[in-house]
């Protein structure tokens, strides 16, 4: 797919109001605030440490706008993009970040937990 049919194609994704709607004013600066008063008020709850405190602050300010592109599914008769929004340096980053770090290891215990695809093969083989 040449440079033009990617832009074509990603322009007609973002064009589907179903799935993207507009916004009417940027969404980084905001949600970066959003996330800092949440980070307060877990510090005050006593939910986190200074540590954690300071580490969930290191997002730049203002953060970086999430890109938006596309990753072309060459397998497809007719080439399709695939979605995708980088979050990389984004308002939430570190926030994710953090939240992962506590569920995995309840989603871990759980019997439907799969690690990855080598896991999965052998939990066929079993199956």
């Amino acid at each position: 797919m040449n440079k033009q049919d990617k832009i074509k194609e990603a322009q007609i994704q973002l064009d589907n109001r179903e799935h993207y709607r507009p916004l009417t004013t940027p969404m980084a600066e905001d949600t970066h605030r959003r996330v800092q008063q949440l980070t307060n008020e877990l510090y005050d709850g006593n939910y986190i440490d200074e540590i954690t405190k300071k580490w969930l602050y290191q997002t730049p300010n203002p953060p970086r706008i999430l890109i938006f592109y596309t990753l072309t599914k060459i397998h497809k008769p007719t080439p399709v993009g695939r979605p995708i929004i980088s979050g990389c340096d984004g308002p939430t980053e570190k926030l994710s970040s953090f939240i992962d770090k506590l569920l995995q290891p309840i989603a871990q215990k759980q019997q439907s937990y799969i690690k990855d695809t080598t896991d999965f093969i052998n939990f066929l083989e079993k199956t």
